[in-house]
Parts: structure tokens; sequence; C-alpha cells
């Protein structure tokens, strides 16, 4: 219905009636500066009601769109403008001033509002067909530079109907309709589907505002404020909320679906989920990549029959969806044999923007499929199948790896590190934290006469590469280990000393709070001590990490921080002064009342 709530974030919200005429006013600006199918604008703007509109006003203009994040460094952001070949970017005034001086026309929502407001609202005729593009996401590349996935429109319709099937969007008589919360982040194509999910069968997509995003707490409370039906996101997240609620002695609140995803989800994790899932809630594993549009399989988890296996498994392909495995020769696996996991179908995307050669390697020709021109892509991961049909993760057959639900090609970061002016050598490789998740671990070789400096080689890092792409610790080497063919020999690197403290001398709790919050560290970052000086995020604290200190400070405190407390005062002494100085001030006001 028109006026049924299509988009809501916070305060905010829009009706269909008035998400399709902001979006189509939009689009008609856009074509009017020459935006159309194959042309790619830049979306550069906060999380929000307004992200939606130009995510829809660049698609119903036929061009595609990109996702620049602004807290990413700016040499990313000039790589990825440059490479989408971004005919404009798409952005408020506060945000352009983060942007990078590319040559890429500007519009900015702000000096542009009268314009746009004065365009027709009717959603212009463009010609768009399947086989343009729709968006293009970049991932990590493993020659040092991240690749864009490009997207057809056709993969995007051919996912919602695949989606649709699995999930059970349909609306049925009696029954509200969908609530999709996201959480995702933009630059990640989960955000599709949750787009798709909501708006494609009338329900309302709510985005979860960025600070609530960062704190388990407030995103326990959202999904019982905001009538959450549905959640799709990572397993460390989901984990993180359970663990919530379990701190408050409730379960989580009735979702119809639950589904986590983008990461290997331990089996144990989602015993525990299930402990405190509502009953009424369908419990998904997915599995899926940005080269076969967003998601490609699901298993549904029932508590009295997960595997015995290290990861719950990732189940069967979606309506629509083809997924083999096989062998070096492309010849199917019997069960229980490892093999190369190759998906086919609608949803395969059309290849790496500027990538031909990559393009022609990894998306190949489908030996199975009926359909001329039919192809294949190479997903780098390697799976089995379980006795019962259904299909087991079973590693990477390259170096990538997932680092919190995101892609990492451990190249990129070793370029970035190499080009320190310090750094003769380098080399990145994953190691495991104390709970056994994956964590990024950088091996140095300083050049003569220069110290070596984890803190300034982590500077260095967070100024080329996504905050989630900086190693969790920094190891320095004499030399880098060889094998007998002089490549560098990856099993031979040394573990990561548990006492290293990132080039930081250990300096103990000094206060009762120091010690509190120092002991809610060692328990989230798995280490054996920590002190009052050590930084949160060169002990290789993460976002997910820092959900859970947040989560462990509200039961401690009473209060709570957000991601920008960790930024401003990341060591243990400068937390516990926020900590304390907001405790303070909350005496303060409940006296005055």
């Amino acid at each position: 219905a028109p006026g049924a709530e299509a988009v809501a974030s916070g305060p905010d919200s829009l009706t269909y009636a008035e998400l399709e005429e902001r979006a189509g006013r939009l689009a008609h600006h856009l074509v009017a500066h020459g935006v159309g199918p194959g042309a790619v604008v830049a979306i550069c703007l906060e999380r929000g009601v307004e992200l939606v509109v130009a995510l829809l006003a660049v698609l119903k203009a036929g061009g595609a769109y990109v996702p620049l994040d602004a807290a990413h460094p700016a040499d990313r952001l000039e790589y990825v403008l440059s490479d989408s070949g971004a005919v404009l970017v798409l952005t408020r005034d506060a945000l352009a001033a983060r942007l990078p001086a590319a040559r890429v026309p500007v519009l900015s929502l702000d000096a542009e509002a009268d314009r746009i407001a004065a365009r027709p609202a009717r959603v212009p005729e463009t010609g768009v067909t399947p086989r343009d593009l729709a968006y293009v996401i970049y991932t990590s590349g493993s020659t040092g530079r991240p690749k864009g996935v490009q997207v057809e429109h056709g993969s995007v319709v051919h996912g919602a109907a695949s989606w649709d099937t699995a999930y059970g969007f349909t609306p049925e008589p009696g029954r509200a309709p969908a609530r999709q919360l996201n959480v995702a982040s933009f630059s990640f194509d989960v955000f599709v589907s949750d787009l798709v999910h909501a708006l494609c069968h009338g329900g309302t997509l709510v985005i979860a505002p960025a600070e609530t995003v960062a704190d388990p707490a407030r995103l326990l409370d959202l999904l019982t404020e905001a009538r959450v039906t549905h959640l799709d996101t990572v397993p460390a997240l989901v984990t993180a909320v359970a663990d919530e609620a379990e701190r408050r002695g409730a379960r989580l609140p009735e979702l119809r679906v639950l589904a986590a995803g983008a990461d290997l989800w331990r089996t144990d994790d989602c015993r525990r989920l299930l402990a405190r899932t509502a009953e009424g809630t369908t419990v998904l594993n997915t599995y899926g990549v940005t080269e076969a549009t967003v998601e490609s399989c699901l298993y549904p988890v029932a508590p009295d029959a997960l595997p015995d296996t290290p990861g719950v498994p990732i189940g069967r392909p979606n309506p629509g969806v083809r997924m083999y495995l096989l062998d070096a020769a492309m010849r199917p696996v019997p069960a229980g044999v490892t093999g190369d996991l190759y998906i086919g179908g609608p949803s395969v995307a059309r290849g790496y923007r500027n990538r031909p050669g990559l393009t022609a390697t990894r998306f190949v020709a489908d030996p199975f499929g009926a359909e001329p021109g039919g192809r294949l892509y190479l997903t780098g991961d390697r799976a089995r199948y379980l006795p019962d049909g259904t299909v087991e993760f079973a590693g990477r057959a390259d170096q990538q790896v997932k680092v919190r639900g995101f892609r990492v090609e451990p190249g990129e970061v070793e370029t970035a590190l190499r080009s320190h002016p310090s750094v003769t050598a380098a080399v990145v490789a994953p190691g495991r934290d104390a709970r056994g998740d994956i964590r990024l671990v950088g091996y140095a070789v300083p050049r003569a006469g220069h110290p070596f400096d984890p803190a300034g080689l982590r500077a260095h890092l967070k100024a080329r590469v996504p905050a989630y792409m900086v190693p969790a610790v920094l190891v320095e080497l004499d030399a880098l280990p060889l094998n007998a063919n002089g490549k560098v020999d990856r099993r031979a690197l040394p573990e990561p000393d548990p006492a290293e403290r990132g080039g930081t001398e250990y300096v103990a709790p000094r206060t009762p709070g120091e010690e509190a919050l120092a002991g809610i560290w060692r328990e989230v970052l798995g280490q054996d001590r920590v002190g009052a000086e050590d930084d949160f995020f060169d002990l290789g604290g993460n976002s997910i990490q820092l959900l859970q200190v947040t989560s462990r400070v509200r039961a401690a405190f009473g209060v709570a921080l957000s991601v920008r407390d960790f930024y401003d005062a990341p060591t243990v002494a400068g937390l516990t002064a926020a900590v304390e100085e907001r405790v303070l001030r909350e005496l303060e006001e409940a006296m005055r009342q």
C-alpha cells in the first residue's frame, strides 16, 4: 500500500509513496546529469533513509551504484572512484569534505535540494535491461588493490525470487508485513539483500543507526522496539546479542527468521544461540559470495539435528542456484571428499571491473548447464558433501581469509605494509585469537638502522586499508623464512608472543575502575595481562570485541559507551576516565530531578 512504511531509521521514516516520489525526483536529476544504463554513480552517505532514496534513484535512472565509505582511507576511495569510472559522486556537504580530490563531479544533496525538488516524481524512462549493471562492490584484492565485482539487474531480480522462496517473505493473509533489520554496512552486499527482502514484499527496511550496531544492548532493545521480524547478519554479532540476552536472563525476541552468514559459524556458538532463541524463530546459516549476488545457499538449523562438525553446514543451494563440488579436472567429487566449490545460474556476476584476466580465470564456462553461454564462478572455497547431501565448508584453496565477515586478501595488506619506508620485507598471515577466531598477523623485516615501530606501522596501515584489514599483531623478524624454492614458508612463521604489547611498556592499573576495565579487556581480548596505558586496538581489539566490551561495561557500570569513545580514548586509563565521568554526570542529573 502506498501509505505503508517502507524504510525507517531512528526517528525518520518514509512511506512507499514518499520513497517513490523522492527517488523519482532524484532519478530525473541524475538523468539530467548524464546518468543512464552503464553509468556508475558513487554514493557516499550516512546510514539512514536518505541512503535508500539515493540507491533507488540511481537504479531508477538506469545507472549502477558503487558504495563509498567515508571512513575508509583516502587512497582507497580515490582508487575506487578511478577504477569504477564513476561519472559523479552523490553525497552531502559534510561528507564531501572528507573525500579525496578526485576528478569526479560531486553532486551535493544540500546544494541541489531545490533543483531536485522541482523535478518530476514519476520514474524516468531509461530503457534499462536485465543485462545492465546494478552495482559494483569492491572487495579485497590479492594484487594490493581492491577488485570491483560487477552485478547486473537480472542477477538481483533472480536473487529476489530465490530469497523469497528460501525465507518465506511473501505476505500471508492475517500476518503483518515483514520488518527487515539492516545492520550491514552499505559497502557490504548484504545491504542489497536486506533492501530486497523488505521492499519487494511490501515490508519495512529498518536501518539500525551506527551507534546501535556498535552496542549489543541497544541492538537487542531495537529488535523489540522496531518489531523486527527478520535479521541477517554475521555469526559474531548474533553471538554478541545472544550473550547480552543471557546476561539479562532473557531470550531473544521472537523473530520469523534469524540468519547468520559471511563467516564460519562455530557449532558451539550456534548451540548457545539456540538456547536463547524463541521457539517460533527459524534459524538459518547462510553462504554466499559477492560474485554470485549475496547469498547462494542456506542451512535450516535445528537444535536436535546439528551435526557433530566444528562449523555449522552451509546447507543446500537456493532455488535457481547451481552448486558444484569439483576436483582439479572439474569432475564432481563423491560425498565426503573435499572439492572446489563452484556456483552457477543467473545470480553469477558479470565479472571484475577492468580485470579481464582475473575474470577469465574465476568465471569459467559451465560444462553442466543447459543454457548456452552459462558460466560458473570458482569461489576459491573448499567444501564437502555430508551423508545427508548438505554441504560443509572446508576452508580456502588460496590465502584469502574472512575477518569478522569481511573478505581479506593478505596480499593487499602485505603491499601496504611493505610500502612503509622502514620495512624491507613483509608477509601477512591468518592466526587465531584466544577464542579461536581468525585474526591477521603481520610479520615485518625492518631496514638496517630502522627500529621496529609497531605503532608507526599500524598508523601507516590505517591510512591505506580499512580498519578490519589492519593486523591484530605485528611481529618483528630478522628475515622471512624461505622454502627450498626461495618462496616464503608460511608454515615456518613463528607464532606471535602472547605478551606482545605493540611497543607499549606495561603499566599496572592504578585505580579500582582501571582494574575492573582491564579485567573486562582481559576476558574479551584473551590477554593474560592488560595495563593502564594499553591501547585497545594495538592489543588486537576489533569491532566485534568492541561490542562485547561495551555490553560488559554497561552491565558493570550502568553506562553506555559508543564507538567514538574507543577512538577518542582507546587506553584503559582513558576509557576508565570517560566511564567515570559519565557515571558522575548521570548521578548529578538524577539528583537534580
